[in-house]
């Protein structure tokens, strides 16, 4: 069992969400008596809900029929969300009546047009009105030939097969949100009006069809759900799918690598889950690229979270990219305000630091909180709950020149990094070459500076396998090879060419040893 960060997992790789599955299922058992459950699966993206929707269908997919419709790509035109109804129904029953292989399936002919001809007719053979109902409601949207009636048939079509095959269904829509999208269609305006009436009115007459929806727009599913004025008002339980929990995130991490063979070791779990928090999909992209590691350990736990998360080309960071662009669309205000909330304030500090009035501050505040970027806490404070989302938007701040040691070094790293900062030189932990001979590559337009960190009382004896091990990587890579030590709270800086005080097996550093007295002169300094 590996990582899977491309698709929902299932089977063995499925953990935690054990109440949320047994809910469902029994939910699911209780259809067998005319008791009909609906579920609303709502939860930030990324969050696991996709692969609780894939761990219950291969658990009841031999007693029910279970189609299923992503609405995220199902809404390009007024048409493919139903087209996608008919044919994830029909294929849905195909493969659990065993047909499949007779008739061959509808969605991979779909686009073409001789192979989906052939499907036809092979599934016309098989004498099932329900299936032939599907299929010339099909064809009448294909053509394009679309009356209020044809969309309500297409909704209705769970119903019509359940009553001739005996069938109990569960149809999951996953996405949900994105079916308010139909309404800008003209068609759709003209025919049916708004989407979800249509779908309130005929679900609530199908006796043998349990609905599940998912979403990752949590307030407005919310106030489709509640609000007493929405045509899906009190008609679904609700179901959050937050992230894991501490146990469950170290949990991940600890099977699935060492199931993979390269055990991510427990204190390592729990540095990950400490800043990435119990997203499953950022725990599992991390697990995945750090077992890719020659050494799994703290020092390439660092290197790899700098890569996923601050480098622009990281796979986390693409996402978050992504995300922020998403969110902020083109609004210049709402984007200073998700950078300003990059760390927790309330609405005044706000408003100060975006330089603003209260009440411009709280209306963009109000749409990132619509967005569910932002969650406003018991004290008033408006804070970002993704905390490495949270960490990304930092990275585009101020901080990003010195945010990977000021989050993942020691204090003296972090006192390093500030002390080099205020020179202008971006401080960042490198893969390769300064893993053990240096632990920060500090750069400066062409200037390179390995350093190696450390918390000392003078006399300090630095071994000469280290100092060689430096002196040979600053050379091959033509870096300045640079100790600095933190002696009582203060930063000293020293070439390793100035170190004369050698015994047999150290470089003694004591306070007669030449200090870099100015950094500015770092940036003029090359590799002898």
């Amino acid at each position: 069992m590996l990582f899977e960060t491309s698709n929902p997992v299932s089977g063995n790789s499925f953990i935690n969400r054990q109440d949320e599955i047994d809910e469902l299922i029994l939910s699911a058992q209780r259809l067998k008596d005319q008791s009909r459950s609906w579920y609303a699966l709502v939860g930030q993206r990324k969050v696991g809900k996709s692969s609780l929707i894939k761990e219950f269908k291969a658990r009841v997919s031999g007693e029910y029929l279970c189609p299923g419709v992503d609405c995220w790509s199902s809404t390009r035109n007024a048409y493919d969300f139903f087209i996608d109804y008919i044919v994830e129904l029909i294929d849905a029953y195909l493969i659990k009546a065993s047909l499949a292989a007779q008739t061959g399936l509808l969605k991979p002919a779909l686009f073409d047009t001789n192979e989906l001809a052939m499907v036809d007719a092979k599934l016309q053979m098989l004498s099932i009105n329900a299936i032939n109902k599907g299929l010339l409601l099909l064809q009448q949207l294909k053509r394009r030939e679309v009356s209020s009636h044809l969309f309500e048939a297409v909704i209705d079509l769970p119903q019509v097969f359940s009553e001739e095959t005996h069938e109990k269904l569960i149809v999951i829509l996953d996405e949900f949100q994105e079916l308010s999208n139909l309404s800008k269609f003209k068609v759709i305006k003209e025919e049916i009006g708004e989407v979800f009436p249509l779908l309130r009115s005929c679900w609530q007459k199908h006796d043998n069809v349990n609905y599940i929806i998912s979403g990752s727009k949590i307030t407005m599913l919310r106030e489709l759900l509640f609000n007493p004025n929405e045509p899906f008002y009190q008609h679904f339980h609700l179901m959050q799918i937050s992230e894991f929990y501490r146990k469950d995130a170290l949990l991940l991490l600890q099977k699935l690598s060492a199931d993979s063979g390269r055990e991510i070791p427990p204190l390592l779990c729990e540095k990950i889950v400490d800043i990435l928090g119990g997203n499953p999909f950022y725990l599992q992209v991390m697990g995945e690229e750090l077992c890719k590691e020659e050494q799994i350990d703290e020092r390439a736990f660092k290197v790899v979270l700098q890569e996923l998360v601050f480098n622009r080309t990281g796979r986390l960071s693409i996402y978050f990219q992504n995300l922020f662009e998403r969110i902020v669309s083109k609004s210049s205000m709402l984007e200073s305000a998700l950078l300003c909330l990059s760390t927790p304030r309330n609405l005044t500090e706000i408003a100060k630091q975006l330089e603003m009035p209260t009440g411009t501050a709280n209306a963009i505040v109000g749409r990132l909180l619509k967005e569910d970027v932002i969650v406003k806490t018991e004290d008033k404070q408006y804070l970002i709950p993704d905390k490495a989302f949270a960490l990304w938007i930092k990275s585009n701040t101020g901080f990003r020149n010195i945010l990977s040691p000021l989050v993942l070094g020691n204090e003296t790293e972090k006192l390093i990094a500030r002390t080099l900062a205020q020179t202008g030189f971006t401080l960042v932990y490198q893969s390769k070459a300064s893993r053990g001979a240096f632990d920060l590559l500090a750069i400066a337009n062409t200037t390179f500076m390995g350093i190696q960190c450390k918390k000392a009382t003078l006399p300090y004896y630095l071994p000469i396998k280290e100092y060689e091990k430096m002196n040979f990587w600053a050379k091959k890579l033509s870096w300045i090879p640079l100790l600095a030590l933190e002696i009582a709270g203060e930063i000293r800086f020293y070439f390793i060419s100035n170190l004369p005080h050698k015994t047999e097996k150290y470089y003694r550093i004591d306070e007669d040893t030449p200090q870099v007295e100015n950094l500015l002169t770092l940036l003029k300094v090359s590799v002898n």
